[in-house]
């Protein structure tokens, strides 16, 4: 009987061994017809205003405002797509994006992507950005995880890597360094902002140029190494 016992056991004890490693991975793993859950990882964009503009632009047949450009979320939530358009020297385009743990587990940020994906190159290295960025957590808490000035658009992606994946002070509110989203979190920016702006030394050859860019989050299991 003692024998069976052990055998037993090593049954239970594989098997969780090979949820754990599974869960890494997967969402749904199943042994036999019985499905275990394992978690699910998910962080996606958002956009919780509509895009505006300063100065705004007048279409002049019908007085009406309109914009600079506009941002959208792809299908999957994991690309903020912009595009900017026929901007002049000071104009400024305001977006509200949000970024959410929608997912089951914690999440750790890793990294973040900016790729131009188009249009001009002057226009390109005339964008300037601007942003804050905010962590509200467990029920409309906040930690400010940093705070900043305007940059080039050409070093943004390096200043998110180096300032938004980690807290300025150690620990963050679940006892990490590292910005680590708990189910319903998110990363938003302060005020819900996130200002592009032409620089005011720019050529007017830029006036009737547009350009395209993606950013893309990076993220994993909170535990991962």
């Amino acid at each position: 009987m003692k024998k069976i016992g052990l055998i037993c056991l090593a049954v239970v004890l594989t098997l969780g061994i090979a949820g754990v490693g599974f869960g890494w991975w997967s969402e749904t793993l199943s042994i036999g017809a019985n499905p275990v859950q394992t978690g699910e990882l998910d962080v996606d964009w958002a956009m919780v205003h509509a895009v505006s503009a300063w100065p705004p632009k007048v279409h002049y047949d019908t007085g009406k405002s309109y914009h600079w450009g506009q941002v959208t979320v792809s299908g999957d939530g994991n690309t903020l797509s912009v595009e900017l358009h026929k901007m002049y020297p000071s104009a400024e385009v305001i977006t509200y994006p949000r970024i959410y743990n929608n997912g089951t587990i914690p999440v750790k940020i890793t990294g973040y992507t900016v790729t131009k994906t188009g249009g001009s190159d002057a226009l390109w290295n005339a964008l300037e950005v601007k942003y804050s960025m905010v962590h509200y957590y467990s029920g409309g808490n906040k930690v400010v995880v940093f705070t900043t000035g305007w940059m080039s658009i050409g070093s943004w992606q390096a200043h998110l890597n180096a300032n938004a994946t980690t807290y300025p002070y150690p620990p963050g509110p679940y006892g990490t360094t590292h910005v680590v989203l708990a189910p319903g979190d998110y990363l938003t920016f302060d005020d819900e902002t996130l200002m592009f702006h032409i620089n005011s030394g720019a050529g007017n050859d830029i006036e009737t140029s547009d350009v395209q860019f993606t950013v893309e989050v990076g993220f994993t299991q909170f535990n991962a190494p």
